[in-house]
């Protein structure tokens, strides 16, 4: 494999940005939401409440925390990437677009939106999803650190959009908020990695071992 392997989990990730982008910048995000909220059954409510769940801050601190007995390196960047990632995300969030409503707040009144029962549909902070910010920080840095198969890194990408399409799915997320989410965890996971992945060479084994050798 080449030293580039990794560069395709970003190629599948600049295809969606700019399929993405092209379409918010020709087309009305409620009608966006709509047209991407045609199909439903309650398996695909089930499934999307669940994969969901792998997005947001306790799943990713729990994994970061059980790769820390896989290899500490990778758990550290991970835990940088989330935590600088994150705080983005809440800035954006709670201060510099703190106006923008979520789906819910437009559709609710619209007989043709699809509800779920025993679902709370959130209104304020929509921008940008949280969700899709982490699940694309741990998986461009899984796509950076485990890079020696084509097919595991569009795994990983789509493990990623799958996360970030039940954002729109639950309609929780616009997906202009998903896009955005999508580029702040990758760039910001990128930046780590290029920053710390050779200064933490020396944590390159699982928290155990670490321990042991400096025993």
């Amino acid at each position: 494999m080449t030293k580039n392997t990794s560069s395709y989990f970003f190629y599948c990730s600049f295809i969606f940005w700019t399929l993405a982008l092209g379409w918010i910048c020709f087309a009305d995000k409620i009608a966006i939401h709509k047209s991407l909220n045609l199909f439903h059954s309650k398996g695909l409510d089930v499934f999307f409440q669940l994969i969901t769940h792998l997005g947001d801050g306790w799943s990713i601190l729990f994994i970061s925390v059980i790769l820390l007995f896989v290899n500490l390196r990778f758990s550290l960047m991970q835990i940088t990437s989330y935590a600088s990632s994150g705080i983005i995300s809440i800035v954006l969030k709670n201060l510099l677009f703190s106006e923008c409503k979520r789906p819910y707040y437009y559709l609710k009144s619209d007989p043709t939106f699809y509800t779920m029962s025993d679902f709370t549909y959130f209104i304020e902070h929509s921008f940008p999803s949280g969700h899709t910010t982490s699940i694309f920080a741990l998986m461009t840095l899984f796509a950076l650190t485990y890079n020696k198969s084509k097919l595991l890194l569009l795994v990983f990408f789509i493990f990623a959009l799958l996360v970030a399409y039940s954002r729109i799915y639950l309609s929780q997320h616009f997906l202009i908020d998903v896009l955005a989410g999508s580029l702040i965890g990758t760039g910001t996971a990128y930046f780590v990695y290029k920053k710390l992945n050779h200064k933490l060479v020396k944590f390159n084994s699982p928290l155990i071992k670490s321990k042991s050798n400096h025993e």
